[in-house]
């Protein structure tokens, strides 16, 4: 059997063009192009984002007949160990004591661009677990406007003590002007209990529930064949 089968050329490599060896380019020897290193130098505006481009018009591998591409750079954010960003606007939280949540504070926070910001809270002014307090213009510079940032915000997480002697619970009731609220009940009709504190199911308590919750299963699927 005889089949016919179209192959490029091997001579002038699909051009449809044979330079004669004494016409060839002594630097590419008849390849059209060469291989070239070129440093380029990319520039990162202040504030640009996750996934932004920085576009360098035909760049890119040159080819005869064809049109030049581009180099394309992605900006990737790399994660800080304290700043979480979202848009123009930076957030970090800070652990603080129970004392200076509610007598105030003065706490320092180290900046990106290398200054050091100084937090201070008015004595008795009360920071609550959770609360986010907002610093305007120490967030990401805004790209195009160099002169304007977004915001800071800094959420307050509070340590609290692991146990109080009476006589400080004592004085802290005094020092708020509040005392604990009893419920009105008959002895006869409540049982007493005693909290402790939960640190999480160990790995054998897991391994019980997840049996108990397994052997249930299989169980309500048997009752429900029988009653078919």
């Amino acid at each position: 059997m005889i089949a016919q089968q179209q192959t490029i050329c091997p001579e002038c490599k699909g051009q449809k063009e044979v330079i004669k060896p004494q016409d060839r380019c002594a630097t590419c020897n008849g390849e059209k192009t060469v291989e070239e290193s070129k440093i380029i130098e990319v520039k990162i505006e202040k504030g640009m984002k996750q996934g932004e481009k920085i576009i360098f018009p035909e760049e890119s591998n040159e080819e005869p007949g064809y049109v030049t591409g581009d180099v394309i750079i992605v900006v990737k954010q790399r994660p800080h160990k304290d700043f979480q960003r979202s848009g123009d606007h930076l957030f970090i939280e800070r652990k603080i004591t129970l004392v200076e949540a509610l007598s105030g504070l003065e706490l320092t926070i180290p900046h990106l661009d290398g200054r050091v910001l100084l937090i201070k809270t008015e004595s008795g002014e009360v920071i609550k677990p959770g609360e986010v307090r907002e610093i305007k213009n120490e967030g990401m510079p805004i790209r195009k406007h160099p002169k304007e940032r977004g915001n800071l915000y800094v959420k307050f997480e509070i340590e609290f003590p692991d146990k109080f002697n009476d006589k400080y619970a004592r004085e802290i009731r005094h020092a708020l002007g509040q005392h604990p609220k009893k419920p009105k009940y008959h002895k006869k009709d409540v049982t007493p209990v005693k909290l402790h504190v939960f640190e999480g199911f160990t790995k054998e308590q897991r391994r019980k529930m997840r049996k108990r919750d397994s052997d249930e299963e299989e169980e309500g699927q048997e009752a429900t064949c029988r009653q078919m």
